[in-house]
């Protein structure tokens, strides 16, 4: 992340933006008492949906199921019958 102060970003803010877009990198500005975050608008809404996913009770472990079922997807039909049963069903019995 590259860091720029408050002076430069604000000379520079059309160019700034448009080159923090284009390399979706996110830019430091850097003030005398505090600082703040330049960022795609992209990158923030992809990052505020990640943030509020992760906050739904259970939501981490669907993630996790999903992706072994995205993983057994890759292998022969053989291997993928059962275990994906037991993920998307984990308290019924395999008929």
């Amino acid at each position: 992340m590259i860091t720029v102060s408050v002076r430069d970003a604000s000379n520079n803010l059309p160019d700034l933006i448009e080159n923090t877009i284009a390399k979706r990198e996110p830019v430091l500005i850097s003030g005398n008492n505090k600082n703040a975050v330049l960022m795609a608008e992209s990158d923030w809404l992809s990052l505020n949906e990640t943030l509020h996913l992760l906050s739904v009770p259970g939501m981490r472990d669907a993630i996790k199921r999903v992706e072994v079922v995205m993983r057994l997807l890759d292998q022969p039909i053989e291997a993928k019958v059962k275990p994906v049963q037991e993920l998307i069903c984990p308290d019924v019995g395999v008929v």
